[in-house]
């Protein structure tokens, strides 16, 4: 009667199984083997994955298709997927410039970044759309400046909004210079209130306030003294 396939399974787990909502399943590592009548086992490369593609939060499990002789047998592998608290891909944004996703808001931008170096250089992976929009009209040319939007559209047509935050560059001219420092004389005084992005970019040293210190370091900034480059 020859021999038939009694069982498959996974011997192997994958290398990921925690997911973040809207991702996708990967098969590294994994390994699935067929043990057949006789005792022998196979190893099993054709299998389809039926339920691994924009994964849901809360699904704990996808489901593993192998089909020989006309007969389709399933096995489950468990999987965590959560939230994405944030409502983006925060892994996304390439280190190596140094950019960061910091809540809504993309922070250490370097004074005087064009924008086509900006769009070209923040995202690590293919399959996404850069926008910078700043009072609702797309942007592309000039310094990506602090208050504007950069959009980011994944392959599946999902779009996250973030706030470009540059240190120093408070007006949003996308420099640093004596406009900035007299603004934050301004909100020192109290004469006017920041924005939470221009707060974000008055506040040079991150110590949640706006002091003369932050007023200092722009100075010192412009005048280049070593130690105080707000390129970071």
């Amino acid at each position: 009667m020859g021999t038939k396939t009694v069982y498959y399974q996974v011997t192997k787990e994958p290398d990921k199984t925690d997911y973040i909502e809207e991702q996708d399943f990967d098969i590294t590592g994994m390994e699935i083997t067929a043990t057949y009548s006789d005792n022998s086992i196979s190893l099993i490369t054709n299998y389809i994955i039926e339920n691994g593609n924009n994964l849901e939060e809360g699904q704990t499990s996808i489901i593993i298709s192998y089909t020989e002789d006309g007969v389709t047998k399933k096995v489950a592998q468990s999987i965590t997927v959560t939230k994405n608290n944030n409502g983006n891909e925060d892994d996304i944004v390439d280190e190596q410039y140094g950019y960061n996703i910091k809540g809504t808001k993309i922070t250490n931008i370097k004074n005087k970044t064009p924008i086509s170096d900006f769009i070209n250089n923040l995202i690590k992976e293919e399959g996404y759309e850069v926008e910078i929009t700043k009072d609702g009209e797309k942007v592309t040319e000039n310094y990506i400046s602090t208050g504007m939007v950069v959009k980011i559209t994944n392959g599946r047509g999902k779009t996250v909004e973030y706030i470009a935050i540059v240190k120093g560059d408070i007006n949003g001219d996308g420099v640093s210079n004596v406009r900035d420092s007299l603004l934050i004389k301004a909100f020192r005084a109290e004469i006017v209130n920041p924005t939470d992005a221009e707060f974000e970019a008055a506040d040079i040293d991150d110590d949640d306030k706006i002091t003369n210190m932050d007023t200092k370091r722009i100075l010192f900034h412009r005048a280049e003294v070593i130690g105080y480059d707000l390129n970071y």
